[in-house]
């Protein structure tokens, strides 16, 4: 879960002590312990915060520090996706890399079966990552087809050599990859979504010969 840090964090609104919270994280689920030291260090004697908020989901309305926060009692359109590319070839072989996301509502759907629809096209940052796939509000249960350009990887593979002595004894580079990445430039992983309320952050570890998923947590 993000680290967090609660500044100036109680507004008035129908009497009761609502976390607007300034953080670094960009939403967290809030615990019977947290909330009760939210009382005692911010509500100063106000109305406590209605135990429907305990165990909810509190979202920013951008992943920009210091942004007020609402809390999400677990209703439809409180989770998000997001997703991250650690490349070992460098980060320039995934800066820029285009992404693009596709939705279906059948759990049972393969990449051929009709009826997937486009949600949207994006690129990776310097960092190689995406806050906002799918942001806050608009996550559905199903499945969830995200597809990476890997064309940068494909290029950064076919320049890695290994330096050798040949038979008659000259200097000579033979090239590990001369084919390039053994994936296809465009590939795509399914996620599969069940909870509308869940955060997920996609985490996908790529080299020359190898690519790994996880889910993990977005760091901010």
């Amino acid at each position: 879960m993000p680290f967090f840090t609660l500044r100036r964090a109680f507004a008035t609104r129908q009497n009761q002590c609502l976390a607007f919270a300034f953080v670094s994280g960009h939403a967290f689920q809030t615990t019977q312990s947290r909330r009760q030291a939210f009382q005692t260090t911010h509500c100063h004697g106000r109305t406590s915060m209605p135990d429907t908020v305990v165990g909810s989901t509190f979202v920013a309305a951008s992943p920009m520090p210091g942004t007020p926060l609402s809390y999400c009692s677990g209703g439809p359109g409180c989770g998000e996706i997001s997703t991250h590319v650690i490349s070992k070839l460098g980060k320039g072989s995934v800066h820029g890399a285009h992404v693009s996301v596709y939705f279906h509502h059948d759990f049972g759907a393969s990449m051929q079966t009709p009826g997937w629809h486009s949600i949207g096209h994006f690129n990776l940052s310097a960092n190689g990552a995406v806050d906002d796939l799918v942001p806050p509000g608009q996550l559905m249960r199903g499945l969830y087809l995200i597809e990476y350009d890997f064309s940068g990887v494909d290029s950064a593979a076919r320049q890695i050599y290994r330096r050798e002595i040949s038979p008659t004894g000259s200097l000579c580079y033979t090239a590990l990859n001369p084919t390039g990445f053994f994936l296809s430039a465009r590939s795509a992983v399914i996620l599969k979504v069940e909870d509308a309320t869940s955060l997920n952050h996609v985490v996908l570890s790529v080299g020359d010969k190898e690519l790994t998923v996880r889910p993990g947590v977005r760091a901010h």
